[in-house]
């Protein structure tokens, strides 16, 4: 099935895409809340781990992730600092 490698591919690619800044937060939640449903059937847990045997893939969606983290880190601290 191509399921979760077209889901993963998303993710990553919703990066470079025109949508706007917010967008991508949103379709990108929505995405891993069918990660974790999919994760929890055998087959698609295969295709996880079979799709990030590609270290280019993998390092790609490690980079969006540590970046998306990074930003929502420092947007959540600047608000803790307003509301301090």
């Amino acid at each position: 099935t191509t399921l979760v490698p077209s889901l993963l591919q998303l993710y990553v690619e919703i990066e470079y895409g025109a949508n706007a800044f917010y967008e991508k937060f949103s379709t990108r939640h929505a995405v891993a809340e069918l990660f974790e449903f999919l994760w929890g059937f055998e087959h698609h847990k295969a295709m996880f781990l079979k799709t990030f045997e590609s270290q280019q893939f993998m390092l790609r969606f490690t980079n969006v992730l540590c970046n998306d983290m990074t930003y929502l880190l420092d947007e959540g601290l600047k608000t803790l600092a307003q509301i301090r």
